[in-house]
Formats: C-alpha cells, structure tokens, sequence
C-alpha cells in the first residue's frame, strides 16, 4: 500500500496545533514515496461567494488557478489536462465539488497519485463534538453550514481513507483555509476548530501547514501581483527553489525549511511561520535542477484555465453524439434538469447511453448531472435559510418547484449509486422535501392529518442525519400550523442548539411567542435574531408585531418601517402597513400597499382576499369580484375563495348565488358554525323556517354562538319566536 502524503497549507484556517503521528511507520527513503502511476487533481479556489455576508477572499481562486498551471508545467506533475479539474468561484459549487471528488476515487489506481487542493474559508456552525468542521464552497449559505453547501471534514476524511486504503493511491491534500473573516464560529473558535481536526491523521500522511496556533494566514497583491503568501511561496518551492541539496527532489524537509525562510520572514511583523508534521523525508515534488525565481515562476495562467475547464471530448467521430452532447451541456446551463422531458439533459443523458462509443464518458455526464440537480435543490436551501422573503412566497403558495424538488435529490442518487459516500446526505434532504411537499399541500387543503403526516418524513430525514436542523425547523413549524405548541417550542429550540446562528429558526420562535401571548419572551428571541441580522425582514416584522402585542405601538413601527427597508418587496410587511391604514379608514393608502403586493404576486391569496374585503367596503363591488374569482383561480378550493364570493353575492343582494356558494363551502368546511347560520338566514328570509331550523342546528354544533348577531337578524325575527327554535336554543344554552 503506497503512502499518504496530506499537505495541509491553512491559508485561511488558523490557529491550528501540530497533532503527533500515531503509531509505528516503517522508515522508507525519499525513493520510495515517489508515486509511479497517474497523477491526478481536483483544484478547488473560492474568493468570490455567493452569499454576500460570507467575507469574500482577494486572491483565493488565483491561487488555485497557479497551483493548476504548476501542476501541469511541472516535470511531477500532470501530463494530461482531462486528469485535472479546476473549480473556482461559481463553479465550486458543492454539488461539483463532490462529483470532482467522486471522479478522482473513481478513476484511482493502485500506484497512482491523487492530489486535492481547497483554498477558502473554513469554519464550524457551533461547538458541538459532532461538527469538526467544514470546507465553505461557493454556495455554502451564511451560518448554516449543516444544511449543505459545504463539504464536511468528515467527508474529506473518508474520501482520503478510500483512497489510501482501498485505492492504494498517494495522496497530497492542500487547504488553503486561514484568512481571517467574521464567519459563524467566531464565537466558538471557528477556524481554529476546524484547523484541528485537519491537523489529526486521517491515514498514513505527511502535512505541511501555513502558520502557528493563534495566526492569521495572509494574501496580498505584495506577491505575484496577487496571492495568499503561503500559497505564493509553496508553489515556488514545489518547482525547484526547496531543494536545498540540488538532488532533482524535494521532501517534506526541504519544503518546510523553504517556507520558513521565505513566509515568515515576508509576513514580518506580522507572524505566520509554517510547520509540517510526517515523515520528513516523504517526497513532494521532483525537479529538472533548481531554477531562478524570475525566469520559470511566472504566474501566468489564462491558457491553463481554458484547458483545464475544457471537459468536452473531440474525440467523437459520430456526429449525433458530438450533437446530444453539445445539447446536454447547455440543458445543464440553462438548468433544463428534469422538464420538460423531452428537452432535459436527463432525457439527452438516457439517449447517450444507447451509444456504446459513448459508455466511457457515462460517468463523468452522469456526476455532472447529479451535481447540478444537487446544486438545484441547494440554491432553495440556502434562500430558506436567509429567509429570502421571494423563496418564503414561493413556500406559501406551493410553487412547483418545491414537487420537482424531491424528485431531483433521488434522481441524484440514482445517478451516484448506493455506494456513494454523499448518498445518505442526498437521501436525507429527499426525505426533508417530501415532507415539506406534503406540509404544504396539507395547509393549502385545511388537512392537519395531512401536515401531522409529514412530520414522519422529517424523522426519515433525521435518522439519517441527526444534524439535519432544517428537518427540525420544519417539525416544528409543523407542530405549530397543527397548534402543538409544546412540541412547536421543543423542536425550535433543538434547531437553535445545532445551528445558533439561523436567524429565520429564532425569527419563528419570536412568531410562536407571538401566537402562545409570551410577548416578552417574543421581544427577547427578536432581538436575538436582529443581532444575528440586522438586515433580515422577516425577524423586524416579527418583533414588530412583539411590540405591538405588547402594547409598544412606537417600536412596532420602528421594526415594520426596518423590515420595508431591508426588502420593500415583502408581501407581509406591505399587507401589514396596509391593514394598519385600513383601520385608521385610510383606504387610499391602504389600497396602494396592497395593490403594490398584488403587482409582485397576483396569485397571493392574502393579498387578494383583502383587496376583495377593501372594495367592498368601498362598494366597489366588480372590483371585489375580480380579486374574489381570483382566488378561485389559483386556490379554488381555498376557504379564502368560498369566503370572499360568499360576501360578494350577500352584499350585492344576490341570495341566489350566495346560497349555491355556502352549500359548496359547508360540504368542503363543515366546521364552520358561522356559515351555516348565514344558511339559516337565508331560508328563514324564504319562510323556508324547517331547513332553516336544520341548519341553525348545525351551525350550534359547529359552535356558533354570536346569538346578539342572530338577534339582531331581520331574516330571524320570526324564527327565533318559534317554540321550536327555543327548544332547540335550549340545548346549547343554559339562558
């Protein structure tokens, strides 16, 4: 079994302390820890992510991209281009990161050599023994890191520990992790954390990382008009400048001098020294001769990456298949995934697989897929955890997507196999979005049973994964559409201990407060989730409507005017400024926000419900109409639909129509107390007196006690004289 040699370069992961190697290693030369197989790379840079309160790097991607150009100048270095990929930026997804990973143990020989290059943020989530850490790729969301968009140090342990021992292939890992930033486990020693558990011995390796305990990594345009320092000087070494002996070699000792030498000295005054742990004599990197600094080392790598991202094969003759290929890649741009099938690239990948020229390639094509409808799904995730006010309405009025959501995750694991070391993962989030697809569909249908059904999918997800705080946020918003408060609070509070700084987790607690009168505890959790973000809608709207229960109308605005700040194109804030002039009968202003909300999304049933509601007060009454049938269009079976056309016809005096709509909606919401007592009145204006005993008793059952209402009646007077109506008044009440 060859050994493992793990470079561990924390440019951006700090503080880190050296672990010791454990247990007996047989001494071998510098000769025998030279790899004699394929050499192959996955090169991962990101500097630019794409959640903006994730701090962005300066030089992380083009340090990467020269680490590239190295690996293919270099004489121990890679020959063939398609054995390296190069993700940085928006194309460091996880989803690629993973099926770059996937590739390099799928493609490992004994013999071969394997080499995987991270240079960004490293972080932890919280304190908990059970998260060692994670590698943030560029679509990692902001503080939530077990949710996905990162890849998990224990996955990087695993994919080393295949690769060692099954695969018997050398491995040099880089991780260039140690900038400072204010990432989530600030609080916790986040970076040093994770700079722990990189620096314990996965396998048989040798490390080599960029600074001390309690030091910051640094970049700067200072070196090679841009780089991290530690990477800068690396690579320099690695081509010829360490080897201090001039044997055409460079081993762990030689590259750890060098950088001593050279880092520590450039970071002057501040201190960066590098250290190395492993077998000092492993071999890292060979050489022609040594070479001049200004000669060979220039950092220029425009024709590497154009090569390197190029994974398009011209190999084909056949030109049907140089055609479905050219096709599937774009239906993977413009994420045509899944639909319309006809046109998808998992439709294109299925034609592919009926050429036998093509079965080398299926593979790759087949990771590249699972990738995207991983990257997909994450993209969702990651708005849900900033509780992007657009994702939450997509939530609340069930768009599409969250039905195709499911459906992408297994169609991923199908593509991976079972024997994936990421399928559980995808197999879990399956579970989470089936459930989600099933809470949604069980509000939109008034069905609690429905809603308590889906929580069993979210047990699914998390025996899988007990970690999966998204599959508690959602039991516990579950438990509280289902007013089991209790369970509602206990779920919260076990997404918060795993990740304690999700805003929209804390944000939903301060609205459980709201809903169960602990006023003064819903003020206490908003303000925490304003101090975890500032800028985050939905927690000022939240802890608006804590003050207001409060009784703290001046602070309630303050919040509600800081929440129209923070997204002036969410429905709640704008419905809330607009119900707030309603009740001042300001309807000119009223009707503006409201009309704002419609303009964003006319399918909004809250929306059109109070614009129906605020034309009939203004006995605008076709104008009512429309917002009421609009309702039906969308949500035709929505209580909101029955309701609003209900009121249209009884205020327009059409007794006709208003009597086939609440016969429609008592057999669809037979609980409602009040619309049978509207049947009642209804029939009792038609001296119809025995089917409007009939449903005057249903409406009793159904708890209807508005009996001033029902006095007060003119359809009722004669009615409620009879001694009928007063045996049956009798039953329900006492007087």
């Amino acid at each position: 079994m060859n050994r493992v040699v793990y470079i561990i370069s924390l440019l951006l992961l700090c503080n880190i302390c050296a672990a010791q190697i454990k247990g007996l290693k047989p001494k071998r030369s510098a000769k025998d820890s030279i790899a004699t197989g394929t050499l192959r790379a996955v090169v991962v840079g990101v500097s630019d992510y794409q959640n903006d309160q994730i701090p962005d790097l300066q030089y992380a991607h083009i340090d990467a991209e020269i680490f590239a150009e190295y690996l293919l100048s270099s004489k121990s270095g890679i020959t063939n281009p398609e054995h390296l990929k190069l993700l940085t930026n928006e194309h460091a997804t996880a989803g690629n990161f993973i099926a770059a990973l996937y590739w390099l143990i799928e493609e490992s020989n004994p013999g071969d050599e394997a080499i995987i290059y991270f240079s960004g943020h490293g972080d932890v989530e919280s304190n908990l023994l059970s998260q060692p850490g994670f590698l943030l790729c560029w679509d990692s969301p902001h503080k939530v890191y077990m949710s996905g968009g990162t890849f998990g140090l224990t996955y990087l342990k695993e994919i080393v520990a295949t690769l060692s021992a099954l695969k018997e292939t050398k491995v040099t890992v880089i991780t260039d992790a140690c900038r400072s930033g204010a990432l989530a486990g600030e609080e916790n020693e986040g970076s040093q954390t994770t700079a722990s558990y990189l620096s314990q011995q996965f396998a048989n390796e040798a490390k080599i990382m960029s600074c001390q305990p309690n030091e910051f990594a640094l970049e700067s345009a200072e070196w090679g008009n841009g780089r991290g320092i530690f990477s800068y000087y690396l690579v320099k070494g690695l081509k010829g400048l360490a080897d201090a002996d001039d044997d055409g070699t460079i081993n762990l000792k030689e590259i750890q001098r060098y950088l001593e030498d050279n880092v520590s000295a450039a970071a002057a005054p501040h201190n960066q020294n590098p250290m190395t742990v492993g077998d000092r004599l492993t071999t890292v990197a060979l050489t022609d001769r040594k070479v001049e600094p200004k000669s060979t080392l220039d950092d220029n790598t425009n024709m590497i990456i154009a090569s390197t991202r190029n994974n398009e094969s011209s190999a084909y003759q056949d030109t049907v298949i140089q055609k479905l290929i050219h096709a599937f890649n774009l239906a993977i741009n413009q994420k045509i995934l899944l639909y319309p099938t006809n046109k998808s690239a998992w439709h294109i990948l299925e034609q592919l697989k009926e050429y036998e020229e093509f079965d080398s390639n299926i593979g790759l094509y087949q990771r590249n897929l699972a990738a995207a409808l991983q990257d997909e799904a994450q993209q969702s995730i990651n708005k849900y955890l900033e509780a992007n006010s657009q994702e939450l309405m997509r939530r609340w009025q069930f768009d599409d997507g969250y039905t195709d959501y499911p459906e992408y995750l297994r169609k991923a694991m199908q593509l991976l196999g079972e024997d994936h070391f990421y399928y559980n993962e995808l197999k879990a989030r399956a579970y989470y979005y089936e459930g989600l697809k099933l809470r949604l569909k069980g509000e939109q249908n008034y069905d609690t049973l429905m809603i308590i059904k889906s929580m069993a999918y979210q047990d699914s997800c998390l025996q899988i994964d007990s970690l999966a705080a998204f599959a508690f946020n959602e039991k516990a918003y579950a438990s509280f559409v289902c007013k089991d408060y209790d369970n509602a609070e206990k779920y919260y509070n076990s997404t918060l201990a795993i990740t304690p700084k999700w805003t929209l987790a804390w944000s939903n607690l301060c609205d459980l407060y709201n809903t169960t009168n602990q006023f003064e505890k819903a003020i206490a959790i908003g303000k925490k989730a304003i101090e975890i973000d500032a800028n985050n809608s939905l927690a000022h709207y939240n802890l608006s409507d804590a003050y207001e229960n409060n009784g703290d109308d001046s602070l309630q605005l303050v919040h509600l005017n800081k929440a129209y700040e923070s997204d002036s194109n969410f429905t709640l804030v704008l419905n809330k400024f607009a119900y707030l002039a309603y009740q001042k009968e300001d309807y000119i202003t009223s009707e503006k926000y409201w009309n704002k909300s419609f303009s964003l999304d006319s399918s909004d049933v809250l929306v059109n419900n109070n614009l129906g509601h605020l034309y009939l007060t203004t006995n605008r009454l076709e104008k009512s109409k429309f917002h009421f049938e609009n309702i039906r269009k969308y949500r035709p079976n929505a209580l909101e639909a029955y309701q609003g056309m209900i009121e249209y016809y009884y205020y327009s005096g059409d007794v006709e129509n208003a009597e086939i709509e609440l016969l429609s909606y008592v057999n669809n919401f037979p609980k409602d107390g009040f619309a049978y007592y509207l049947l009642a009145s209804i029939y009792a204006s038609k001296n119809e007196n025995s089917r409007s005993l009939t449903y005057m008793q249903e409406a009793f059952k159904a708890g209807f006690d508005q009996l001033e209402l029902l006095n007060d009646d003119p359809n009722m007077k004669e009615l409620i004289l009879s001694e009928e109506y007063i045996l049956l008044s009798q039953r329900y009440f006492k007087e």
